[in-house]
């Protein structure tokens, strides 16, 4: 440093010159070296401890800086994770359904499965001997329900139903809707009352229903006994599936009648909110087709 260099040189007259004498210069070749002596040590201090100064200051403000952006980088980080909204879908196997009141004989228990995942462009053939009985074994969270298919007067839907027995399509479904003092309806892969196995088909129409009839659930858009995978039970009055009958054609396929088990079908039933989802899940187990 010029200061330093000014202290080294302070009693050298080689620094008289002609040429102005620059103020630094002044100091050190003073006619008084030891008054020049203190000045400069106390230059040298000043300016010592000035630059020490800069020096912490500029920690100082380091420091503070890393310190605010760690603060900063924490919060920005909470700031942009908030927690997620948790949704549950079925999965399988589940365990149990959500804790509520269920009718005697009805169990908690879920099924490992939700259908078979699969859709089609049409049924394949079921093979069904009109000269021979064939029942389907619905076995639900709330009992057994035994149908009896109407083979000799519905052949197209009897074929229906039994394939997709068959292939599983039902097993693990929900009944997705249950209507007090009327019907319970399942057979959707989706749960929702919208989906279907892929296709439909022309089922045969009865002439009439009662309770334990059972038949398929189509749109009011589709032409009278169109079949697809939904169908229902009658649990209660018919009068308004008779209502809908006119000119000798009823608007709902039929599949058969129930002959055993139109009790946990009501179980089923007892779960309604009115119109809608029952107000605890109620699964198809399997359905099996016995033949006789």
């Amino acid at each position: 440093m010029s200061n330093n260099e000014g202290v080294d040189d302070g009693d050298a007259p080689d620094l008289e010159t002609t040429d102005p004498i620059p103020v630094d210069a002044a100091a050190s070749t003073s006619d008084e070296p030891e008054k020049s002596t203190k000045l400069a040590t106390a230059r040298v201090w000043a300016i010592d401890l000035l630059v020490g100064g800069v020096i912490a200051a500029v920690a100082v403000l380091g420091i503070n800086w890393w310190n605010d952006r760690n603060e900063s980088t924490n919060v920005d980080t909470n700031a942009t994770t908030p927690t997620s909204p948790q949704f549950t879908f079925p999965s399988a196997p589940l365990t149990t359904a959500p804790a509520t009141s269920l009718p005697d004989g009805c169990a908690p228990m879920t099924p490992n499965q939700q259908g078979n995942g699969e859709q089609y462009v049409e049924p394949g053939d079921a093979e069904l001997d009109a000269t021979k009985t064939y029942t389907a074994i619905i076995t639900t969270s709330c009992g057994v329900i035994e149908v009896d298919l109407d083979v000799a007067d519905a052949p197209i839907s009897a074929n229906n139903f039994a394939f997709l027995a068959r292939e599983g399509f039902f097993d693990g479904l929900t009944w997705h809707r249950a209507v007090t003092n009327f019907v319970i309806q399942g057979g959707d892969p989706d749960g929702t009352g919208a989906g279907g196995p892929g296709y439909s088909v022309p089922g045969e129409t009865p002439d009439e229903y009662q309770a334990g009839t059972v038949a398929w659930a189509k749109s009011a858009a589709d032409p009278a006994g169109t079949a697809g995978s939904q169908f229902f039970i009658t649990t209660g009055d018919a009068a308004p599936l008779n209502a809908s009958c006119g000119d000798g054609v009823c608007d709902y396929g039929i599949i058969g009648h129930v002959v055993n088990g139109l009790d946990n079908a009501k179980k089923i039933e007892s779960l309604s909110l009115g119109d809608g989802p029952p107000r605890a899940p109620v699964y198809i187990i399997s359905v099996v087709i016995a033949e006789s």
